[in-house]
């Protein structure tokens, strides 16, 4: 089980100190395999999002917008079509709505009820700012 104290405090058990949670230790016995909160086992997705916004030290809203962007531009500069192509946009909510189906998949797994909104707020962050690019460099002659 994950259990947060004050640093001042000292942990229970087999407890290692997280350079990035500032104030807090993350008491975590558990492998990153097999972490679990509220005792049912994460996937290997859950766990590697949870490890990027330890290790980025931002919160998931601003991971979701800087995947987004990450991926339009990776797309941009592969397929060099420039911001007037289509497949950026679509390739940015393609692995918004696959990040989303295994976020749903999970929920299901662990008999949670399905974060309908949340997926929609995730998908929403992530296709933002990569969306108003495109549609900045099809439309206008401010992004070429």
């Amino acid at each position: 089980m994950l259990r947060i104290k004050a640093s001042g405090q000292q942990p229970a058990g087999n407890a290692r100190r997280d350079s990035h949670a500032g104030p807090f230790r993350c008491d975590n016995p558990a492998k990153a395999g097999d972490a679990s909160l509220g005792g049912m086992a994460m996937s290997t997705f859950q766990s590697f999002k949870h490890e990027l916004v330890h290790v980025a030290a931002l919160s998931k809203d601003a991971l979701h917008i800087y995947v987004g962007l990450a991926v339009f531009l990776l797309v941009v500069a592969v397929h060099r079509r420039g911001l007037r192509s289509g497949l950026a946009p679509l390739a940015v909510f393609v692995v918004a709505l696959i990040g989303e189906l295994l976020d749903l998949r999970d929920e299901m797994r662990h008999h949670e009820a399905l974060k309908w909104g949340a997926s929609l707020h995730d998908i929403a962050n992530t296709c933002f700012w990569p969306l108003l690019l495109w549609l900045l460099g099809r439309y206008t002659r401010i992004v070429k």
